[in-house]
């Protein structure tokens, strides 16, 4: 019953809805009110997820509800009418305003939220600089394999030395900042810390609370490249790595994005390299097993250590007992069957190496290929086609496609041109049942790609 009410006041004050899409855009007031019309007469949103009642939520709720109330007030004894229709009326365009309500709240609140990361973040700056002189920052930035360096770097030098490692994907400057505040010590040697962006400033104000001695930058690449709105602003942004380091820090890139850096940077930086077996100090390392992609995070890894100058012998003994972070093209047992869990995030780049990698694995064990896939989110305008090129990519590599009901999948399926090839299914309960009616576990390698958030459907 309290449920049925519950649905009920949803249905005509989705108050809880659109929360829920505020917090999956992570309060960015610019793509909610982009976001927004499309879901404005729809309810009961929360299919893959749901809402999480923090701080912010509980005062951006507070917030539009006084909204809510303003605008029934207003309309009820201001407009010429009896109250006996201004009161509903009020009601009605209140019930009809509340994804505005929200977002219109949600303006009013990050200023003050904004004053309170200030003074986390300002916290956690005072912390390095007068507990943590001695401590020496190795800050990983980039498009993606950002998680994977940082652990591959983590592995390598933690028995040389005192480390701390920001852990899982905490990359942004207000969560750098809580985890210092509440987890650092004084006498580490080496913190190691991930940074991403969604706009220009992000990584130069995580910088300003860790400024780097070793930067790395894996990529400049077409992530987040929606939210950019343009890849030239995405370059910018991710080279503040670069340019907010410190005065003589190492900069460690690959020869594709030093062409992508300023001018001024692309004297300064140390390239790592590319082709070839893997080697640390001219030794040749055992790399079989790990994806194209994980190599290339282990060669940034080994650009660290060699500057940090571990012994080989250890690195030889970490690099064959390499861990690879979850859910980033690690080989594993997925829904009982053999495959490439690929399904923390992903971009076009990404997707293609991901698919590549699970053809060559499949072929490896005489399997056939089967990927799962809701597309490729948060695509600028300028590279919405890169669906359809991966669509077209999936109809040569793999053998069949799950093509889940995103609203991104036209665009993928677009790219077929042999439609048996893909099936398209509403969500992944229905993935489920499909694998036990239709694919056998000894002749298929599974590629899971993300299933995305209820923002895509």
């Amino acid at each position: 019953m309290k449920d049925r009410i519950k649905k009920f006041l949803n249905l005509i004050f989705p108050f809880i809805d659109f929360l829920y899409i505020l917090q999956l855009d992570e309060y960015y007031p610019k793509m909610y009110f982009k976001r927004i019309w499309r879901f404005y007469f729809r309810r009961d949103l929360q299919k893959r997820g749901n809402l999480k009642f923090t701080q912010r939520i509980k005062t951006t709720f507070s917030f539009s509800l006084v909204i809510s109330l303003v605008i029934i007030s207003v309309i009820t004894f201001t407009l010429p009418l009896h109250l006996f229709f201004a009161l509903p009326l009020g009601v009605l365009v209140s019930a009809l305003m509340v994804p505005l309500s929200v977002g219109v709240a949600n303006l009013l609140a990050t200023p003050i939220y904004n004053l309170i990361k200030r003074r986390i973040q300002n916290e956690a700056r005072n912390i390095i600089q007068n507990q943590g002189k001695n401590t020496k920052i190795i800050a990983i930035a980039g498009s993606y394999g950002k998680t994977s360096t940082k652990n591959f770097i983590y592995q390598l030098i933690k028995s040389s030395y005192k480390v701390q490692i920001v852990p899982g994907n905490i990359n942004t400057p207000t969560g750098i900042a809580v985890w210092i505040n509440e987890n650092f010590n004084p006498s580490t040697e080496f913190l190691i810390v991930e940074m991403d962006a969604y706009e220009i400033g992000e990584i130069a104000a995580s910088c300003r609370i860790t400024p780097p001695d070793i930067a790395v930058l894996t990529v400049i690449g077409d992530q987040h490249t929606e939210r950019f709105g343009k890849e030239e602003n995405m370059r910018i942004a991710l080279q503040e790595v670069f340019t907010k380091a410190k005065q003589g820090a190492y900069l460690i890139t690959d020869k594709e994005t030093k062409y992508k850096l300023s001018n001024d940077l692309k004297e300064k930086v140390k390239i790592i390299r590319e082709t070839g077996d893997v080697r640390y100090k001219g030794n040749p390392l055992n790399t079989k097993g790990l994806s194209e992609s994980k190599i290339k995070c282990l060669r940034y890894a080994l650009a660290v250590a060699e500057i940090l100058n571990i012994p080989y012998r250890y690195v030889v003994h970490t690099v064959n007992n390499l861990e690879i972070p979850e859910q980033r093209q690690k080989i594993t047992k997925m829904m009982e069957y053999e495959g490439i869990d690929d399904s923390y995030n992903i971009s076009f780049t990404t997707a293609m190496m991901g698919l590549k990698t699970a053809r060559k694995e499949a072929d490896k064990r005489g399997k056939r290929l089967l990927v799962i896939t809701a597309g490729i989110p948060e695509l600028s305008k300028e590279n919405r086609y890169k669906n359809t090129k991966y669509g077209r990519a999936l109809s040569r590599l793999s053998d069949r496609t799950i093509v889940l009901k995103s609203i991104l999948a036209k665009d993928v399926i677009k790219g077929f041109s042999d439609k048996s090839k893909y099936i398209l299914v509403p969500n992944m309960e229905h993935v489920t049942q499909l694998l036990k009616e239709k694919f056998s576990k000894d002749r298929w390698f599974i590629l899971l790609q993300p299933e995305l958030t209820d923002l895509y459907y």
